[in-house]
């Protein structure tokens, strides 16, 4: 009974299909990942840093290098923003790096 149950459960939470939005930073600031369109807002982002060299990120704007308003991501570290859509930026994420070939990888679920 208690397997027929969590089987129920499991299939009643709704599957969202998470978009692989990976880029290449490098020392000029860039667009990485574009605004939210308002018919499919973000509920979930997951950012992660690939490389050894340090990168910094802000939303809305063009990021600079260890710049006021700016998030860093550390070599090979990790920062994730999640929550209901209202907490979750719904603007477009510029990045900068420390190094001319950075990997970036950028998990969203709508």
């Amino acid at each position: 009974m208690f397997r027929l149950l969590l089987l129920l459960v499991v299939m009643a939470i709704p599957a969202h299909a998470m978009t692989d939005s990976s880029a290449t930073v490098s020392t000029s600031a860039s667009t990485v990942l574009a605004a939210a369109s308002g018919s499919t807002p973000r509920r979930n982002i997951h950012i992660v840093n690939r490389s050894t060299d340090n990168i910094w990120c802000k939303w809305t704007g063009t990021a600079a290098a260890a710049a006021a308003g700016n998030f860093p991501l550390l070599g090979q570290g990790a920062t994730i923003i999640y929550g209901p859509s209202g907490q979750v930026p719904q603007e477009a994420l510029s990045c900068i790096s420390s190094g001319a070939s950075s990997g970036l990888t950028i998990l969203v679920s709508p």
